[in-house]
């Protein structure tokens, strides 16, 4: 399935990141961050149920995967948990990408460069992503994942 595929591009992602990895995400066309109801109603009343919360918890590992990785952008939690619907210049003004770019060549070339200017920075990513992951705690607990302590502050 589509999900079970972007889960498993996560994944991978995730598993060969190295210090100042950068995910890069890419498409052409529509893509919808919803349920497809049609599909589920489609079904018998039994089935529909069982389409919908299979929907549910595969979206529900998406949303695992996603909110593990390191990211700045707090708006991105309306686009992950209310299906806010956003265009490239919007996301943009939404502090949710760095910038949007016309071909998958250009997106390449900024990418490198960007790419190279983070590994400067020399940031500890599992730190940042912890952090990141601490401001959701309600959403950890639901979804299941752990969380660590990184630093404890000294009082």
């Amino acid at each position: 399935t589509l999900i079970g595929s972007i889960i498993s591009a996560l994944s991978q992602v995730k598993s060969h990141a190295t210090p100042g990895s950068a995910l890069i995400t890419t498409s052409q066309g529509k893509f919808s961050n919803s349920f497809d109801l049609n599909w589920a109603q489609a079904a018998s009343s039994i089935e529909a149920c069982h389409c919908v919360h299979h929907m549910s918890n595969s979206l529900k590992q998406v949303v695992a995967e996603l909110i593990s990785l390191p990211s700045p952008a707090s708006t991105l939690r309306d686009v992950l948990l209310r299906g806010l619907k956003v265009k490239g210049g919007e996301v943009v003004k939404m502090g949710i990408v760095d910038a949007t770019h016309d071909s998958p060549e250009m997106l390449q070339e900024a990418s490198v460069r960007m790419g190279k200017q983070i590994t400067l920075r020399k940031w500890d990513d599992d730190v940042y992503a912890e952090i990141r992951k601490s401001l959701y705690h309600e959403l950890l607990a639901l979804l299941g994942l752990p969380t660590k302590v990184n630093a404890s502050p000294r009082l």
